[in-house]
């Protein structure tokens, strides 16, 4: 488990650590506070595909243009530095640098960026991980296969802003036998749809269907609240290790619905799963604590994030401050 995370040069933040993550992290505080920042800064240095996760980074903020140019540092370049709760401690570095036509990349609009990624643990030599390269709309490119970062952990990011055919990845909930786990909370929200199903459409391409007595509906075309909380449940469902990244799931949500999100990131807690997650809702807050319970109580952790002149500055609570965290919390987001 990532007990913190330090960043350097990374996006909109200078320099900034959270100390004491737990099993269920939970990231509030203002728009432009840097919880986003930190989420991408696990992506990127939170498991074993450290080159995947550089490109995502970029790539889930489409609307920005020379998204690299806005996320690493050329020149010193960008710096995350990771421990564990074993002690173990390894930092990643990824620098900036302007690039000629990339052949991967061809038809891509210019101008070019590459990311040079390596990583070092303490006490040990730096060692490259690989190259990602990026043309201006963010389209991004792998030469060969990339090396595998100091941490081999899977990560998994559940980002509503990046909703995907979920055909494949239902594959992969029925592997795990957690099927009837989400049908179950389909029903809930979709009554008459108490079934999912993963068909072939023309061209060999699969897509997750809602299914019942009156036929079946794409779950994308189910409403936006439905598809968030669907995509929730097929990312999450199958995963009971490594790390679980979670942007503003209370996205499109109905408050009813959110009852459901917070039982699901508990239930990955509970399978060995860290999630990690950032949110404005105050009655998501409210459900994750007392969902917790006497059981969990001790692996969540608030903390409540703003960003001064580049610098992260960071209010941690947890045991027996967690309640009067959540009250803050509620005064800062009412």
């Amino acid at each position: 488990m990532i007990t913190s995370i330090e960043v350097q040069a990374f996006r909109g933040v200078r320099e900034g650590r959270l100390d004491g993550l737990s099993p269920l992290t939970i990231l509030t505080g203002p728009n432009g506070g840097g919880k986003s920042t930190v989420l991408d800064a696990l992506l990127v240095a939170g498991g074993a595909d450290i080159a995947s996760g550089a490109a995502l980074a970029v790539q889930r903020h489409p609307g920005t243009w020379l998204g690299a140019d806005t996320c690493y540092a050329a020149r010193d370049g960008s710096r995350l530095t990771v421990q564990c709760e074993d002690e173990a401690r390894f930092q990643v570095f990824l620098e900036r640098r302007a690039a000629e036509a990339i052949p991967g990349l061809a038809g891509a609009p210019g101008p070019f960026r590459v990311i040079v990624a390596s990583a070092a643990k303490d006490g040990q030599g730096t060692y490259r991980i690989g190259e990602v390269a990026f043309a201006a709309d963010n389209r991004s490119h792998l030469a060969k296969p990339p090396a595998r970062g100091p941490l081999d952990q899977p990560v998994t990011l559940v980002d509503p802003s990046l909703f995907q055919d979920l055909g494949q990845a239902w594959a992969e909930v029925v592997k795990a036998g957690r099927r009837k786990a989400v049908t179950d909370l389909l029903s809930q929200v979709v009554p008459w749809a108490g079934n999912l199903e993963s068909l072939q459409e023309s061209g060999g391409r699969s897509q997750l269907y809602a299914t019942g007595d009156t036929g079946a509906v794409p779950v994308n075309l189910l409403g936006d609240g439905v598809a968030a909380l669907l995509h929730l449940a097929i990312r999450v469902a199958p995963v009971d290790q490594g790390l679980v990244l979670v942007e503003e799931p209370e996205v499109f949500q109905h408050p009813r619905s959110l009852r459901l999100t917070a039982h699901l990131l508990l239930a990955a807690v509970e399978r060995g799963a860290q999630v990690v997650l950032t949110t404005h809702s105050v009655e998501l807050i409210e459900l994750l604590v007392q969902g917790a319970g006497p059981a969990l109580q001790d692996q969540v952790s608030l903390h409540n994030l703003a960003l001064s002149d580049g610098r992260l500055q960071v209010a941690r609570f947890a045991g027996d401050d967690l309640r009067y965290g959540v009250e803050q919390a509620v005064e800062s987001l009412r």
